[in-house]
């Protein structure tokens, strides 16, 4: 039980901080709002199909267009056109963008993380090389269990002095 929590303590911290920054951003929307400033809003049209295709819905109020995160203020219909004045959520749109990164990092799927992951793993196979450390018992008696030796193979960390010597100065 502790090994489990010993290892979930950093997913769960990661998105306890995660939320209360969110909380946080929201808290300052919403008095942005409320505020009335409204040259930080911007309006947006779509129609009623673009809705349902090009929105990505996070709440009644909120939602996310081309990777951008939008609150709206007020929605008008005009004919077949909803027009949404938003305010336009930087902050969100790049905590959100963190939390993709930390996710893929954490899933594998980050190329940096992923290159530094080979090499580790091409280091310890440097290290240890499968088939060279074979052993066997020779005898099946439990009271004569013997083992051959087991000669280790450390090619990787042999150092090779240069040739010829370096000269001194």
């Amino acid at each position: 039980m502790l090994m489990i929590c010993i290892l979930l303590a950093p997913v769960m911290g990661t998105l306890a901080v995660f939320h209360l920054y969110r909380y946080q951003i929201r808290k300052e929307v919403t008095e942005i709002i409320i505020r009335g400033m409204k040259e930080e809003w911007v309006d947006l049209a779509f129609s009623s199909s673009e809705i349902k295709t090009k929105l990505k819905w996070k709440h009644s109020r909120e939602f996310e267009f081309e990777g951008q995160m939008y609150d709206i203020v007020e929605q008008r219909i005009e004919g077949d056109t909803v027009i949404y004045t938003c305010y336009k959520d930087d902050k969100e749109t790049r905590l959100n963008q963190e939390l993709d990164k930390t996710v893929a990092r954490a899933l594998g799927q980050d190329p940096v993380q992923k290159n530094r992951n080979e090499r580790l793993a091409n280091f310890f196979k440097n290290l240890y090389q499968p088939g060279s450390c074979i052993w066997s018992p020779t005898s099946f008696s439990p009271s004569t269990l013997t083992f051959e030796p087991c000669p280790l193979n450390y090619l990787s960390l042999y150092i090779i002095p240069p040739s010829p010597p370096p000269k001194q100065a």
